[in-house]
């Protein structure tokens, strides 16, 4: 592993908290627990009066225990390249439990430096 993701996976063990990713393949529902730095993103006064009702936070995660534990389980295998995408790089509409409280991913940003996937950064709200 790199120095980059070395350092991440330590600041989330120290700093971090548990939360579970799922996603929903057909009939299966793939979970993995999943070290993260969630925070909450502050709305101003004009968005709020826009209807934004849900509150949006940013949560930050390392691939380290996605790729562990083989996640997701029941992903279709992978197209040829340049199609190939990482099946445990989150997406839109995956979920995360925070909490106990069920929230969306609206983005997901996979940071990668040298070619290697050093962070994933998502918007999620519900």
């Amino acid at each position: 592993m790199s120095d980059h993701i070395d350092d991440l996976d330590a600041s989330l063990q120290a700093e971090g908290e548990d939360i579970v990713l799922r996603r929903n393949i057909g009939a299966n529902k793939d979970e993995v627990p999943v070290r993260a730095h969630v925070r909450s993103y502050r709305l101003n006064a004009e968005e709020l009066t826009k209807g934004i009702y849900k509150e949006p936070s940013v949560v930050i995660i390392s691939m380290t225990q996605i790729r562990a534990a083989g996640w997701p389980q029941h992903a279709p295998p992978r197209p040829a390249p340049p199609f190939d995408v990482d099946p445990g790089i989150p997406v839109i509409g995956d979920v995360v439990v925070i909490k106990g409280k069920p929230k969306t991913v609206k983005a997901s940003d996979a940071i990668a430096v040298n070619g290697e996937i050093v962070r994933v950064k998502m918007m999620v709200d519900g």
